[in-house]
């Protein structure tokens, strides 16, 4: 038989007992039941990626820590807990999985208000998961739904198919609709905004004239939320062979919004809407008692790959390694009144000592291994830079001297300016660079060219074309190959 959950609301505060499809008061009286609770969607980081072989449940572990941290940039310097959901669906021969992260020093701070007097969490559960327990308890039969949430700081939608998690949005909570209407200067609250929706909903009739900018934005919302909803769906057909959505369960406080239907029938003609107010009782969310649910499931099943729990049980005395030496030592001591106990406290506490550093050391290393291949990319990078650094200097420096010696020859003789126009077009035109100018006699200048497209005929191009300028000789030394480019020394005379 399945044990009472206690179940300790981290969003709203409302803590309470579940047993048997039924809210009663949360009590600590009985020790022995477990307490558990759910995680907000956004304290969550996913992550989907393919593998192409089969992996053991340990490697694929170790691989979604490893995709989360290189694909997505995880903070390597942080401590992360890492999990992975294997999707009942492929791409050809590749294996479709979604890896789920916490950081659990932010979600240590962020509930800590939470553990004034309880001290443990039995089962933290991810929120987008929970709705398994529907179909196991056969409160829904198995068919491709969608449930969507709204909250005051929380709000998703989550596609399974038939009975099975297929992916989960993030979707605009309450606060981030009042944020949205604060830039449009429509001043509300959640709690009025939430009131309006409830009570007047999608139905231009029910808002006043002055209060027809508000619906304006509400129906545009809307409106967005099921035409990006709808493009998931098709999405998700592709990948996941996700015919079509049948069924929309909406829940804001367990609750329909009205008109909510005939918004999102011009995206889903064909499917059945209802509130999402499964297990509900009183003032208690569903996503609650249907997280409540899931808990006592997994529990009984004894399975814990999904729980994220940071916040552990301290083990009695007994089942601690000090109660562990305790007790051992008594038997000892009737056995053998001689035994050493001190060198063996020693040793219980140095193996002790040994685990936590083995743990400290495996979160190091994997932080060390993240931070070497970020610094390698950054040397890498600088060194590219350097290189490109040299070359630019290079090249400033050949600009330079050219500029002086052009300066130099316009002081002496301005009969030179149209010889420099025409090397230069003529430059331009057969794609040649310049590294020096020189006067070599009177009328006659040497220009020290290279071909940059590693051709050997554009220089002979270039000085047939001087050629027919009119220039009375145009002669060169040997063209030579250097480094993958043509050089040679052209000399001009008027």
């Amino acid at each position: 038989m399945a044990k009472q959950i206690n179940f300790l609301d981290l969003q709203h505060g409302k803590n309470f007992s579940y047993h048997d499809k039924t809210c009663g008061e949360f009590s600590l009286k009985n020790k022995k039941n477990p307490i558990g609770a759910r995680l907000n969607f956004n304290d969550i980081i996913t992550h989907n990626f393919k593998l192409d072989k089969p992996l053991t449940p340990q490697e694929l572990l170790v691989t979604a820590e490893l995709k989360m941290y290189d694909e997505i940039g995880l903070d390597a310097s942080k401590i992360h807990k890492i999990s992975y959901e294997t999707k009942k669906a492929s791409v050809g021969d590749l294996k479709l999985v979604e890896s789920f992260a916490i950081d659990t020093l932010a979600i240590e701070e962020k509930y800590q208000k939470s553990f004034s007097t309880i001290k443990h969490i039995d089962f933290l559960v991810l929120p987008f998961l929970v709705f398994e327990t529907l179909y196991k308890h056969e409160i829904l039969d198995k068919k491709n739904d969608l449930f969507i949430t709204i909250d005051d700081d929380e709000s998703f939608s989550t596609f399974y198919k038939e009975g099975a998690y297929v992916t989960s949005k993030k979707t605009l909570s309450l606060r981030d609709m009042v944020k949205e209407l604060e830039n449009l200067n429509i001043l509300t609250d959640t709690e009025k905004l939430k009131e309006i929706l409830l009570k007047k909903g999608l139905s231009k009739e029910n808002y006043e004239l002055h209060e027809y900018d508000l619906y304006d934005y509400i129906q545009k919302t809307f409106e967005n939320f099921f035409s990006k909803t709808n493009n998931i769906a098709l999405h998700n057909r592709n990948v996941y062979g996700f015919t079509q959505v049948e069924r929309i369960f909406f829940s804001l406080d367990n609750q329909m919004i009205p008109y909510l239907e005939e918004t999102a029938r011009a995206y889903f003609p064909d499917v059945t809407y209802r509130a999402l107010d499964f297990l509900a009782s009183d003032d208690i969310l569903a996503l609650d008692t249907i997280a409540a649910s899931y808990i006592q499931d997994k529990l009984e099943e004894g399975k814990q790959q999904h729980n994220f729990t940071i916040f552990n049980k301290k083990a009695p005395f007994y089942q601690s390694e000090i109660g562990k030496f305790a007790l051992s030592s008594v038997a000892s001591l009737m056995i053998l009144s001689s035994y050493p106990l001190y060198q063996q406290y020693q040793m219980t506490a140095t193996e002790k000592e040994n685990s936590v550093l083995k743990a400290q050391l495996s979160t190091l290393s994997s932080a060390t291994s993240k931070l070497k291949k970020r610094q390698k990319a950054v040397e890498k990078e600088l060194k590219s830079t350097k290189q490109q650094q040299k070359k630019i200097d290079t090249d400033l420096h050949k600009l330079q001297n050219i500029a002086s010696s052009l300066l130099a020859l316009k002081s002496k003789d301005s009969k030179y300016t149209p010889m420099f126009l025409t090397v230069n077009n003529l430059l331009k035109k057969y794609k040649l660079s310049i590294d020096n100018v020189r006067q070599v006699d009177k009328g006659a200048m040497d220009f020290e060219i290279y071909s940059i497209e590693n051709k050997r005929d554009t220089i002979a191009k270039f000085m047939s074309a001087l050629l027919s300028k009119g220039y009375t000789s145009v002669t060169s030394n040997e063209i030579k190959l250097n480094s993958d480019v043509y050089k040679s020394i052209i000399t001009v005379k008027r």
